[in-house]
């Protein structure tokens, strides 16, 4: 599997979880990509890593693909973002090589996209609103599948809020609201906008708090925000965080969540109430009767009708938070939607079937 960098994101874990379950149904699987935080997370599952030099020119970096490929007798590359498309279809130019592709959302690179997509066996997209965009690129229908992104259900269950609490230093007693995301690009703004939907929140309900964590190069902008908004505020009722490794325990400290993308999903699967606020829209509040949408769209990154505003979150964040049991009913029904239909253990079933078939066809 091919992607940019062992950073901490939705796209990695999900790749470090989707390893970690083909590892079990008996697949080798290696991974290549720059060093990052998560390479020591990958190397403890004894997932061989192959890190591109630092600095690594294009060429220096498919050279070191095609020796490894080799070397390692690998049957197909993966590719799961815009480098590993480019690399894709530079390996694709002078060898015969297996390769799939995943699209994870509309952020991708085009033209990459586009040039590896030539050559490629598959195309694995995550939602159905993707693989509607995906065929508008004129991309031929046969290559593309539908396969949800798999989340770890085992890693991601409802836990002790109490716990999870102490954990991470975070107040007993109080109403915690939680956003996890990067800190950069498209994805800046709606920290922004829970920022100040979290002083609208705070000014009004005297012990709640709101969490933001991630990585990114603004989120020193966000700081300065968030320390404007408390002093209005007159109370540190906005804290922001470098990214938490263990993501799972700022869930489980959570009343609410607002998410988006694989975030969401992960959330849901510990059985916490989502506010669905992504890049293309607003979703508001996952319930029966917006649910189906909502997973089609990614919670917004993918498509949506609303835009994403601080009063629109302020709204929601204050019904989940004055109605503790409906949350947990929402919260109940997420994860039983993820188990049925997300757990990775079935998604890496899928791809494992997908890759033999795949594998088998390029040898005919």
């Amino acid at each position: 599997m091919l992607f940019n960098r062992m950073n901490i994101g939705g796209t990695e874990y999900y790749v470090l979880n989707l390893a970690r379950a083909l590892k079990r149904l008996g697949v080798h699987v290696g991974i290549a990509a720059h060093s990052g935080p998560l390479t020591a997370e990958f190397l403890k599952y004894d997932i061989p890593v192959h890190l591109f030099p630092p600095n690594a020119k294009h060429s220096e970096m498919v050279s070191m693909l095609t020796k490894t490929i080799k070397t390692k007798s690998y049957q197909l590359i993966h590719a799961h973002d815009t480098l590993s498309y480019r690399l894709t279809a530079s390996l694709l130019r002078i060898s015969k090589v297996t390769s799939v592709l995943t699209v994870h959302g509309r952020y991708h690179g085009v033209p990459p996209l586009l040039e590896a997509a030539k050559g490629a066996n598959k195309i694995i997209v995550v939602t159905q609103r993707l693989q509607a965009w995906v065929r508008s690129l004129n991309i031929p229908a046969s290559k593309v599948v539908h396969i949800p992104i798999g989340i770890d259900t085992v890693r991601f269950s409802p836990q002790s809020r109490v716990q999870c609490r102490r954990k991470l230093a975070i107040p007993q007693g109080w109403e915690v609201t939680a956003y996890a995301s990067r800190f950069d690009g498209d994805k800046y703004p709606i920290a922004r906008k829970v920022i100040s939907a979290g002083e609208v929140v705070a000014l009004k309900r005297e012990k709640s708090i709101f969490v933001l964590a991630g990585p990114g190069a603004y989120r020193k902008h966000l700081i300065k925000q968030a320390e404007t908004a408390n002093r209005r505020i007159g109370r540190r009722a906005i804290i922001v965080k470098p990214a938490v490794r263990q993501i799972q325990f700022l869930y489980g400290a959570a009343d609410v969540i607002v998410a988006t993308g694989t975030v969401a999903n992960e959330a849901m699967s510990c059985g916490k109430t989502i506010i669905a606020a992504g890049v293309k829209g607003y979703f508001g509040i996952v319930t029966p009767s917006n649910l189906k949408e909502s997973l089609s769209n990614q919670f917004g990154d993918h498509g949506g009708k609303d835009p994403v505003t601080a009063a629109k979150l302020a709204r929601d964040i204050g019904r989940v938070l004055s109605n503790q049991q409906w949350a947990k009913e929402l919260g109940a029904m997420g994860r039983k939607m993820t188990v049925h239909r997300y757990s990775v253990n079935n998604v890496s079933r899928r791809i494992r079937s997908l890759y033999i078939q795949t594998v088998k066809k390029g040898n005919t």
